[in-house]
């Protein structure tokens, strides 16, 4: 772990520290209150990815308040980037969770705080390849929290070494590998980029552009390893052959 990502961790658990979940009681399934009491009254650092695992998942849509969820977050948010995941339940489901509960009206010091630890977590992402999840599915927890990714894509900008290289090439291959068929509905994807809330219309109004296709262009020139090189060359031909397809479609 970062020292970034350590630092911001502990900023979480200085944030969050005022809130509790003593008798939070149990999920909507069950009349059973004693697993939620049980969560609520042990020590915060102590509790487990089998703990908090369906917690977890079911954090205030069907167990808890937000309050009792902002209690728990510094350890889910611990959680999941040490393993990229919390017990059963996948990473991309953990970092929505802030945006479900309506982050965007959270105290200005709580978003900051969410904030810092996401940016840190995805600047440990992409210093690392491969990861435990592929990087779209941290993207788009991410992408259902905040509001400006802005940050997230200057850093994929910025990318030199080559687990960035390797994760930048993957996220543009995830959202450009589907358009490549011959059965692509363009007006589909016209509507797609035209939802502006929508984390994948984020991604792709990123993505297909020719900044991107001169970034992959010129770190392929840049890779030294030939297999490594061939990965980004691929995805750039990819990404060119489906902008230039797209345009045709688009009269221009």
């Amino acid at each position: 772990m970062t020292s970034e990502l350590s630092e911001a961790i502990e900023g979480l658990y200085a944030t969050f520290a005022r809130y509790s979940a003593l008798n939070m009681g149990g999920h909507c399934d069950t009349a059973d209150d004693s697993e939620g009491n049980r969560l609520g009254a042990t020590p915060l650092r102590e509790l487990t990815h089998q703990d908090l695992s369906l917690y977890a998942f079911k954090a205030m849509s069907t167990w808890g308040s937000v309050d009792e969820y902002k209690h728990f977050l510094p350890r889910l948010m611990e959680l999941v980037a040490q393993a990229g995941r919390v017990g059963d339940t996948e990473v991309w489901v953990v970092l929505a969770k802030p945006g479900y509960g309506e982050l965007r009206k959270w105290p200005a010091a709580e978003r900051e705080s969410v904030e810092r630890f996401f940016l840190a977590v995805w600047r440990k992402l992409l210093s690392a390849y491969p990861t435990t999840d592929e990087i779209e599915y941290w993207y788009d927890g991410i992408a259902h929290s905040v509001d400006d990714l802005g940050p997230y894509f200057a850093e994929l900008v910025a990318a030199r070494d080559e687990p960035a290289v390797r994760q930048l090439a993957d996220f543009v291959a995830y959202y450009v590998g589907p358009l490549t068929g011959n059965h692509v509905n363009w007006a589909r994807l016209d509507e797609a980029i035209g939802h502006p809330e929508s984390p994948r219309a984020r991604a792709l109004r990123w993505v297909l552009s020719d900044e991107r296709v001169e970034q992959l262009r010129r770190l392929f020139f840049e890779a030294r390893d030939g297999e490594f090189a061939a990965r980004v060359s691929a995805v750039e031909e990819m990404l060119s052959g489906v902008l230039g397809r797209w345009r045709v479609v688009k009269g221009g």
